[in-house]
């Protein structure tokens, strides 16, 4: 069976977020880390600097030379995932992480949730 162990952040206690590195049995698949990430929506202008600072660093930490993958719900926006939705300011906070760490998102231009109510 792989090999599947998992953390949270010791560094930064508040930062919602679980790591994975899955270790596969055979030398014919290579090792991948997997970051989880949550920030809850309606949080203070010095939480959601806090999250992105702690999120940047986290994932700065991650050695180059292994696949890396990072999931999460973020509750930011920018018309750069998705063409009708405004830009907030937590969208703007993850684009420019992303684009500082050199990755990219791969999201459709579909929501990702839905409501009764629309929102």
């Amino acid at each position: 069976l792989p090999y599947i162990s998992g953390k949270v952040s010791l560094e930064y206690p508040d930062l919602e977020n679980i790591c994975m590195r899955y270790n596969p049995p055979s030398n014919n698949t290579i090792e991948s880390t997997f970051h989880f990430f949550y920030r809850p929506p309606h949080r203070s202008s010095q939480e959601r600097d806090d999250f992105f600072h702690a999120f940047q660093q986290t994932i700065s930490k991650h050695p180059s030379h292994l696949p890396l993958l990072v999931l999460g719900d973020y509750n930011a926006k920018t018309p750069q995932w998705k063409a009708t939705d405004p830009s907030t300011t937590e969208g703007r906070l993850l684009s420019s992480a992303l684009d500082d760490l050199g990755l990219v998102q791969l999201v459709k231009d579909t929501p990702t949730r839905y409501s009764p109510t629309g929102r």
